[in-house]
C-alpha cells in the first residue's frame, strides 16, 4: 500500500500562507502543516489549525530567514544580524558556522523557545522539521532530536529525494544542492532510527520547491513506491505579496491550486494512495 503525507511549510509566516493552508486542508488535499514560531502571524495560525483537527501539525524549527528569535536577540546573538533578526538563509548559517561563529548553545536556547511556544498551544504535535532543512544540519540534528524527545514528539521529516528525481526540473545548481542535502539526509536518517524517532520513507519537493503544479504532483504519484512519502510544498494565496516581502521567486498560488486540483483528489483515489499525517506513522 502507499501512504501519503501532504504537507505545506510555513504555516504561521504570513496571513497569505495561513489562509492558503486552511482552503487548501479544507477543500484540498492537504493533510499536514508545519508552524513557524517566530513568524509574524503565529497567533492567527493556531486558531486556524484548532479548527482542523484532522490536520497533522510539525514544528517548523527556523535558524534563518530573518525573523526576529522566540528567545530574543538578546538571548542567542550569534544567530542574528546586527538588527537583531535571524540569519537570511541557510548559506549564511553554514558559512558562520564553518567559521566558529556559531554559539550551539544559542542554537539549543532559540529551538527549544521555538518548540516550546508551538507545544504549549491546545494542539497536537505530530512531528518537527526545519525551515531550509536546517535541522539535519550535522550539529543541529542531535539538538532537535533532543528537544523531540522533550516534548514527546516522534516523527521528523528527512528530506531524502532521491538523487536521480528532477534533472530535467531544475538548474544544475538547484540539482547539485538537491544531491548534497540528499547526502545529508540519508546520515540524519540513520540517527533517528537509532534514537526511535520515525520518518517516511520516500520525500518528494526539494526539486520543485515553489513550484509545484498539478502535473508535477500527478507525475509524481505515478512514479511511488509502496510505502509512506511526504510530499512538501509551500502554497500562499497571493504571489505579489509574498514576493515583494521574501523575494523567493515561488509560484505559491500555483501551488495553492495544484492543492485544490479534483484531478488530483481524484487520481489519489484511482491509484489508491492513502493521505495521512506524521502522526499515523508513529
Amino acid at each position: 500500500m502507499r501512504f501519503l503525507i501532504i504537507n505545506a511549510d510555513d504555516f504561521g509566516l504570513t496571513e497569505e500562507v495561513n489562509e492558503a493552508v486552511r482552503l487548501a486542508a479544507t477543500d484540498g488535499v492537504l493533510t499536514s502543516t508545519s508552524l513557524l514560531a517566530p513568524g509574524y502571524a503565529f497567533d492567527e495560525a493556531v486558531r486556524i489549525a484548532e479548527m482542523l483537527p484532522q490536520l497533522g501539525i510539525g514544528v517548523h524549527t527556523a535558524l534563518v530567514g530573518g525573523m526576529p528569535p522566540v528567545a530574543g536577540a538578546t538571548a542567542v546573538p550569534s544567530l542574528v544580524d546586527e538588527d537583531g533578526y535571524l540569519w537570511p538563509d541557510y548559506m549564511t548559517f553554514i558559512r558562520r558556522d564553518l567559521a566558529g561563529q556559531i554559539d550551539y548553545d544559542d542554537v539549543y536556547r532559540e529551538l527549544d523557545a521555538q518548540f516550546e511556544k508551538i507545544c504549549s498551544q491546545s494542539l497536537r504535535i505530530t512531528h518537527a522539521d526545519g525551515h531550509q532543512h536546517l535541522h539535519i544540519w550535522p550539529k543541529v540534528l542531535p539538538i532537535v532530536g533532543t528537544l523531540c524527545r522533550k516534548y514527546h514528539i516522534t516523527s521528523m521529516r528527512i528530506p531524502q529525494e532521491a538523487i536521480s528525481y528532477g534533472k530535467h526540473l531544475a538548474s544544475w545548481k538547484r540539482f547539485l544542492g538537491k544531491s548534497g542535502l540528499t547526502a545529508l539526509a540519508a546520515r540524519a536518517r540513520g540517527y533517528i532510527a537509532r534514537q526511535g524517532i520515525h520518518t517516511t520513507d520516500y520525500f518528494w519537493g526539494m526539486m520543485d520547491g515553489g513550484q509545484l503544479t498539478e502535473k508535477k504532483i500527478l507525475a509524481m504519484m505515478s512514479q511511488m513506491d509502496t510505502g509512506t512519502h511526504e510530499l512538501m510544498c509551500h502554497p500562499a494565496v497571493n504571489d505579489q505579496t509574498m514576493q515583494a516581502r521574501f523575494g523567493w521567486h515561488y509560484h505559491w498560488r500555483t501551488e495553492l491550486h495544484a492543492l485544490l486540483s479534483p484531478r488530483v483528489h481524484e487520481e489519489l483515489i484511482v491509484q489508491g494512495i492513502h493521505r495521512i499525517h506524521f502522526g499515523d506513522i508513529s
